[in-house]
């Protein structure tokens, strides 16, 4: 495939003197992409004297990177760096194997598997109830912390059952937000010591690390000696073989795949309730309706699985904050061989962004694109809108593995804490974003307004 007789590749419109367009994509990414995104047909390359890059905007370009041709393109340099953490789990590995794990991972997430986890998904709610009645009503609350921590208990009782000590959850949880916090900052940054450099963060977050393999390494060798019956992840994954060969996963597969479920079963989900509570702030009458739904079909008792169904307009809530917020704001993948897209040639080893915040927002393709609309997700009216035009989950084989249970478990978070309490930020308060692996508010804090019901 020769490069001549095909389109070139728009440029990026600014560039800084050394480091070209890569300079403004690292100082303000989103502003960046969406001044790009205005100015270019659907596909832009950003200018760098290191690493050939292009964004791609249109719908049609992203479903042939991420679902027609997606052999072609693996995950980004940035998803190494996380593999220092989580190793080869689901989120890191490639090729082959993640085809394997892939096959053998998938029967934990069916359907059927998650309805048995609804009555984990209610207590853990239940327990966040009581701890946000404990906050004074002229007082704010981190609404952030809540959600992160609901979130990891979550998901730390759906992998290793319900007996889990609580010290083990916490123990998990401050070594994991650790660690990802020191791995983020090693994506970011444009020069990377290998971690046996002994520098003070590398040092750290080895022991972080170190800590957290421990947790989880004792609690699958404990499982192994035990003859009792668990209804959890783990034991779903210890007993997964792959139908091909009839092999098992080792334990080093096992930890990778715990550590990637825990980083990505709980932070991706907090963020995105944390994002729903400010817009339901914002927009009173959408959260009046909101309370409408919930009150009609619960009433005071907690959700079961048919309510879910029910649930629509809680649902259409969901789907509209991760639009506005999509937790993961940005998808990379790499080109390995060369490819021609759009009429534009793409050589090998280009990385490609594909900017899931500014596809989300195009006014090209949703009308009053800033604006949070629940309605718009209703189903008669989704029907024939382009599927790559909201993909907060990815798309294509690797869509993530967990989206049934992450919004199986927002639903009943969203419609249980709406049933008690209203969450609403101070008169003129804004909330500014942290644009890293993952969006954020601004320095993880969203402090709200309880108000109790009732």
């Amino acid at each position: 495939m020769q490069k001549a007789n095909h389109k070139p590749i728009p440029k990026n419109h600014k560039e800084h003197w050394l480091l070209g367009g890569a300079y403004y994509l690292i100082k303000d990414p989103v502003n960046y992409l969406f001044v790009n995104m205005a100015k270019n047909d659907g596909i832009f390359r950003i200018t760098s004297p290191v690493i050939k890059t292009v964004v791609i905007y249109n719908p049609e370009h992203i479903k042939y990177v991420l679902q027609d041709n997606n052999k072609n393109y693996t995950k980004s340099r940035a998803y190494k760096v996380l593999a220092g953490l989580l190793g080869q789990g689901l989120l890191t590995s490639e090729g082959d194997f993640w085809r394997k794990q892939r096959r053998m991972a998938q029967p934990a997430f069916h359907k059927e598997r998650l309805n048995a986890m609804l009555e984990t998904m209610v207590t853990c709610t239940q327990e966040t109830i009581a701890d946000l009645n404990t906050v004074k009503p002229a007082e704010t609350t981190n609404i952030a912390n809540h959600m992160m921590a609901l979130t990891l208990n979550i998901v730390a009782k759906a992998m290793f059952g319900s007996e889990i000590p609580d010290n083990i959850v916490e123990t998990v949880g401050r070594e994991l937000n650790i660690a990802n916090e020191l791995a983020l900052e090693r994506v970011s940054s444009p020069v990377k010591l290998p971690l046996w450099v002994p520098t003070h963060k590398n040092t750290e977050q080895l022991r972080a690390c170190g800590a957290l393999y421990k947790v989880i390494d004792d609690i699958i060798e404990k499982r192994h000696k035990t003859s009792g019956h668990y209804d959890d992840l783990l034991q779903m994954l210890m007993e997964a073989k792959d139908e091909d060969t009839g092999e098992q996963m080792t334990d080093k597969q096992l930890r990778d795949e715990c550590l990637t479920i825990f980083l990505a079963g709980h932070e991706t989900t907090a963020l995105a309730l944390s994002w729903l509570w400010k817009l339901l702030s914002d927009n009173p009458d959408k959260k009046a309706t909101l309370a409408a739904e919930v009150e009609q079909v619960l009433g005071n008792r907690t959700p079961t699985l048919e309510d879910l169904r029910q649930l629509t307009y809680t649902r259409m809530c969901i789907d509209e904050a991760m639009r506005l917020y999509p937790p993961a704001w940005a998808i990379g993948r790499r080109a390995i061989e060369a490819d021609v897209i759009g009429g534009h040639f793409i050589a090998p080893n280009t990385n490609v962004i594909l900017p899931v915040y500014c596809i989300h927002r195009s006014p090209e393709l949703w009308d009053k694109p800033n604006d949070f609309i629940p309605e718009r997700f209703d189903k008669e009216r989704i029907k024939g809108a382009d599927k790559f035009a909201y993909f907060p989950f990815g798309g294509g084989p690797r869509l993530c593995i967990g989206n049934n249970f992450a919004l199986m478990e927002m639903q009943i978070i969203v419609a249980m804490l709406v049933q008690h309490f209203n969450f609403n930020l101070r008169e003129g308060q804004t909330i500014e974003t942290d644009i890293l692996l993952t969006l954020r508010p601004k320095d993880g804090n969203m402090p709200m307004l309880v108000e109790r019901k009732g």
